[in-house]
């Protein structure tokens, strides 16, 4: 018993340490993308170019797998069309960023209206406001991008990105050390 205890203590040490060095990893990316926000763009397009092509030849290759002729139908016409937007979007990736940009414009300020709409259906819950105030910087998020549309696409995606990564490499640093400090072996 003594031993499997030990051998469990020293795998969570090891699965911390993981954990610290993979939120170090995400800390950078994130530095790098808020720095370098065109270039984080470009592979944020070109890592979405990527997933519809894989998926796309997943789909190719599940229409030999269904039964019906409708289903066999369906499954290749999906899959040559995540082909081609993929791949499209592989051969023109400026111009996958600036769609990306206007979709995440879009999706900013509908998020922002239904927030806004959220907080006047619930103005009497506490804590309401922050619902009010998430709809309205939401949605002035959405504004920026829109009107600066499409030149925000050389900062938009990649800069949203950035903060995302930063944000999510810190808060698991943070765990990671307070979940170390907590451990019996630390």
């Amino acid at each position: 018993m003594v031993f499997t205890g030990l051998v469990g203590r020293s795998a969570a040490v090891k699965g911390l340490g993981l954990s610290v060095g993979w939120s170090i990893v995400l800390v950078v990316l994130g530095l790098l993308a808020i720095l370098l926000p065109g270039i984080a763009g470009l592979v944020v397009a070109r890592l979405l170019a990527w997933v519809l092509v894989i998926a796309g030849a997943l789909h190719l290759f599940h229409a030999f797998a269904v039964k019906g002729v409708g289903s066999i139908v369906w499954e290749l016409l999906l899959g040559v069309l995540f082909v081609l937007a993929g791949g499209y979007m592989l051969m023109h990736p400026l111009l996958s960023l600036a769609s990306l940009t206007l979709l995440l414009a879009v999706m900013f300020l509908v998020e922002g209206v239904f927030h806004i709409l959220n907080f006047f259906q619930n103005r009497s819950s506490a804590g309401s406001s922050w619902l009010l105030l998430d709809g309205i910087v939401t949605l002035l998020l959405g504004l920026v991008i829109w009107r600066q549309w499409p030149a925000s696409a050389m900062w938009a995606v990649g800069l949203i990105v950035g903060i995302d990564l930063l944000m999510t490499g810190w808060t698991h640093l943070m765990v990671s050390q307070a979940l170390k400090r907590r451990s019996p072996t630390a």
